[in-house]
């Protein structure tokens, strides 16, 4: 099953930044949101918005969204990050 971490990557208040970012470094999925607390439903943690994105990158339900809270403590989050920097800057988080 493949990872996708799912991450508040920042901004200002009604326009935060949600991003969905697959174990191989690609960010596959983002929304624009509110609030942090927003994000889970918007990238589909908690919904099936996203769903067939996720479906079309990883193949159907051959995936797994994880909520990153402090992705210093996530080994594979980190490594996730690490391939994002080797892709081209508008590929990047």
């Amino acid at each position: 099953m493949k990872k996708i971490y799912c991450f508040n990557n920042g901004g200002k208040v009604r326009c935060l930044l949600a991003i969905a970012l697959a174990e191989d470094g690609r960010i596959i999925a983002s929304n624009v949101c509110n609030t942090e607390e927003d994000m889970p439903h918007d990238l589909g943690i908690t919904s099936t918005w996203k769903h067939n994105i996720y479906n079309e990158y990883f193949g159907k339900n051959n995936w797994q969204l994880e909520w990153i809270d402090d992705g210093t403590r996530n080994l594979g989050f980190q490594k996730a990050l690490e391939l994002n920097s080797e892709k081209d800057e508008w590929e990047r988080v």
